[in-house]
C-alpha cells in the first residue's frame, strides 16, 4: 500500500471477511512494525465475490483510495465502493452497474475526460444474448460516461489503457481471442468519445 501514516515506510494491508458479522475489512499495519493495526477499512456484506482494489487518489492527499468490488447475489448489480485511503471508514464514492452482464471485469481506466477523476469500466457479456459490452462510468459524476459493443464472440478478454494516438488523453484497449477466427485481436477506443480507433490481429 502507500505510506498511510507518513512515517517514511510503505504500509501493508490484509483484506478478508469477518467470521462474526460477515463484513469485509481491510486491516493495515505499519511497514516496519508488526505490532498493532493503524487503519481498519470496512464495507457491508451485501456482495459476493468481493475483491479489494487500490484506486487513484480522489482526495488529493497523495494516498491512493481503497475500494471493494462485488456483486449483489439477489439483483446481480455490481458495486464499486470507494473509501478514503487515509481516513477510517470515510466513503467517498459509490459506483454501480445494473445486473445485466455476466463474466464481468472492472478496471480503473484513467482520467478520460480530463476532469481530475479517473473513469471506471465494466467489461462483460450481456445476459440476454452474450454480446460483449464495455460500460464506462464517469469518475466524478458517477453516471454513465459511454458504452461500446464489441461484435462477435470472444474469450480471454482483458481491459487496459494507453495513450495510443498521443493526444494527451488515455485510450482504452480491449484485447481478446475472436472465437470465429481464433486470432488474438486488439481493439482500441478513443478515450474521450469511446469511438473505434483501430482493430487488428496480433501474433
Amino acid at each position: 500500500m502507500d505510506d498511510i501514516d507518513d512515517d517514511g515506510t510503505i504500509d501493508w494491508g490484509q483484506f478478508g471477511q469477518r467470521k462474526d458479522d460477515g463484513r469485509y475489512q481491510w486491516l493495515v499495519k505499519k511497514g516496519h512494525d508488526k505490532r498493532g493495526v493503524i487503519r481498519t477499512f470496512s464495507w457491508p456484506n451485501d456482495v459476493v465475490d468481493a475483491q479489494p482494489m487500490l484506486v487513484g487518489d480522489r482526495t488529493q492527499d497523495g494516498i491512493r483510495e481503497v475500494a471493494v468490488l462485488g456483486t449483489n447475489p439477489d439483483t446481480g448489480k455490481v458495486f464499486l465502493r470507494i473509501n478514503d485511503g487515509a481516513l477510517t471508514n470515510q466513503r467517498i464514492a459509490n459506483i454501480s452497474w445494473p445486473g445485466n452482464w455476466d463474466d464481468i471485469q472492472v478496471s480503473e481506466l484513467g482520467d478520460l475526460n480530463s476532469d481530475g477523476f479517473n473513469e471506471y469500466g465494466l467489461l462483460g457479456y450481456t445476459k440476454s444474448n452474450r454480446t460483449m459490452q464495455l460500460i464506462v462510468k464517469d469518475g466524478q459524476t458517477l453516471t454513465e460516461y459511454g458504452r461500446y459493443t464489441l461484435t462477435g464472440r470472444w474469450e480471454d478478454l482483458s481491459l487496459s489503457n494507453v495513450d495510443i494516438n498521443q493526444d494527451g488523453v488515455l485510450d482504452i484497449v480491449i484485447e481478446g481471442v475472436n472465437q470465429s477466427t481464433k486470432l488474438r485481436t486488439v481493439t482500441v477506443l478513443e478515450g474521450s468519445s469511446l469511438e473505434l480507433l483501430s482493430s487488428q490481429t496480433v501474433n
